[in-house]
C-alpha cells in the first residue's frame, strides 16, 4: 500500500499544468485531497468534448487524470475501467504509457498482482521506446513494486537500486521499495536509514506533493519503529505524517490505524480501542481497495492483540487473510493468527498457522519467528 502512495505522488503530476476550466477546478479538488470530487471534475471536463479527433488527447488525458483521482480516492475498480479507456483512445505513445501506468495502480489496490505487473512492464516498453529516462526508471520501481508483493525481495531491491542509480528523480520511489523489502526482512534499523535517505532526495516540484511524499515516508518510518517495539518514535512519525495528508480522509485513515499499533503497543488499550473502532468504521466505505483494507487490517490486528484482545485480533487477522493478494504478506498473517490462539489457549490451531508461516521460500522475519515460536512450544511441552 505505501509504495503505490508513492507511485500515485510521482505520476500525479504529470498532467498539473494543463488548460480547462473544469480540469483545473479538479486539480484544486486534487490539491487539497478532495480526491472523490476531483474525480467528477476530470469525467466532466473529458464528457463536454465532441467526440472528434482534435480532442483526444485532451480527453485521453482527463482520462487518465480521473483513473489516477479514482484510485486516490479509494476506487480501485473505477480506477481500472478508466485507466482502459485511456489506453483505448490514446492517441500517442506517451499518454498510452502514462495510461498502463495508472492501470498498474489500479490493479494494485484491486489486488489483481499479474496485471499489475503486466502493465507497469507495458508502460516500461513504451518508456524505453520513448526514450524517456525518468519515466523508465519510475516503472522500473513499479516493477521492483511488483517483485517485492511476489516476495522476491532480493530481485526488488536490486530493481530499486538500479532505478536509484538511472534518475535522481526517482530515487525516493525506488529508496521506499527497498526499505519495504528491508521491513519484511526484519531489517527495520536499516530500512529506516533508508527512508531518511528518501526524504532529501530531488523534490517533486509542485509542494502539494512533495508534502505527501514525505508523509508517506514518515508513515513507512513508523511502521518499522513499531516493528521494532519502539511505540513512542512510531507515534511521533505518524504524528509528522498527518501534516502532510491534510484532510484526505482515506490516508488519515491510515495514520488512524498506525496510531491505534502505537498506542497498543505502548499500552494505552482504550485509546487504541477506540481507533480501531474507528478505522473499522472507515474501511466500510472503501469497499474496493484492498490495499487499504490490508494495510489497515494488519495494523488494527496487531493493536488489538497488544491492547489485550485477541478474540478481536484473531478476526480482523483471519480478515486479512480472506482478501491477502500479496504472498509477500502470509507469513506476517499466519503468524499472528498463530499468535491469537496461542493467547486464547489453543495450541494445535496456532501450530497448524505457524507451520504455514514457515512453509514459503522467500526471506521473511515472520517465518524465523514462526519457526522460534514452534521451538518454545515445543520446550514446554517437555
Amino acid at each position: 500500500m505505501l509504495i503505490e502512495i508513492a507511485v500515485f505522488v510521482a505520476g500525479a503530476t504529470l498532467y498539473l499544468q494543463a488548460p480547462g476550466i473544469i480540469r483545473a477546478a479538479g486539480q484544486r479538488s486534487q490539491q487539497r485531497g478532495n480526491h472523490r470530487q476531483a474525480y467528477h471534475h476530470f469525467l466532466r471536463a473529458g464528457s463536454l468534448l465532441p467526440p472528434i479527433k482534435l480532442f483526444a488527447e485532451f480527453r485521453s488525458a482527463v482520462t487518465t487524470q480521473a483513473a489516477l483521482a479514482a484510485y486516490n480516492a479509494g476506487m480501485g475498480d473505477e480506477a481500472t475501467r478508466l485507466a482502459k479507456k485511456a489506453i483505448e483512445t490514446s492517441p500517442d505513445t506517451k499518454r498510452r504509457m502514462v495510461a498502463h501506468s495508472a492501470l498498474a495502480l489500479g490493479y494494485g489496490a484491486t489486488g489483481n498482482l499479474k496485471e499489475q505487473r503486466t502493465h507497469w512492464e507495458q508502460a516500461l516498453t513504451l518508456a524505453e521506446a520513448l526514450g524517456d529516462k525518468t519515466s523508465i526508471a519510475q516503472y522500473g520501481v513499479g516493477i521492483a513494486g511488483s517483485q517485492y508483493k511476489q516476495g522476491e525481495l532480493i530481485e526488488a531491491i536490486a530493481a530499486s537500486e538500479r532505478a536509484e542509480d538511472a534518475d535522481p528523480s526517482s530515487a525516493s520511489l525506488a529508496l521506499s521499495v527497498k526499505a519495504e523489502c528491508l521491513r519484511k526482512m526484519g531489517r527495520y534499523s536499516e530500512a529506516i536509514v533508508v527512508l531518511q535517505k528518501a526524504q532529501v532526495t530531488v523534490p517533486l516540484p509542485i509542494e502539494f506533493w512533495e508534502n505527501r511524499k514525505q508523509s508517506t515516508l514518515l508513515l513507512a518510518m513508523a511502521a518499522n519503529y513499531i516493528e521494532e517495539g519502539n511505540a513512542q518514535a512510531g507515534m511521533k512519525a505518524v504524528t509528522a505524517a498527518r501534516t502532510g495528508f491534510g484532510d484526505d480522509a482515506r490516508l488519515q485513515l491510515l495514520c488512524d490505524a498506525a496510531e491505534a499499533n502505537s498506542l497498543g503497543l505502548s499500552g494505552e488499550t482504550d485509546k487504541a480501542s477506540v481507533l480501531i473502532h474507528k478505522v473499522l468504521g472507515g474501511l466500510e466505505v472503501l469497499t474496493d481497495d484492498l490495499a487499504m483494507h490490508e494495510t489497515c487490517l494488519d495494523f488494527v490486528g496487531k493493536a488489538a492483540l497488544n491492547a489485550g484482545n485477541p478474540a478481536q485480533a484473531l478476526q480482523l487477522f483471519g480478515r486479512l487473510l480472506n482478501i491477502a493478494a500479496s504472498p509477500v504478506d502470509l507469513p506476517d498473517v499466519y503468524f499472528w493468527i498463530g499468535e491469537c490462539h496461542i493467547r486464547l489457549g489453543n495450541e494445535d490451531e496456532a501450530r497448524k498457522a505457524l507451520v504455514k508461516a514457515t512453509q514459503f521460500d522467500f526471506e521473511s522475519v515472520y517465518t524465523r519467528r514462526a519457526a522460534m515460536r514452534l521451538t518454545e512450544l515445543d520446550s514446554e511441552q517437555k
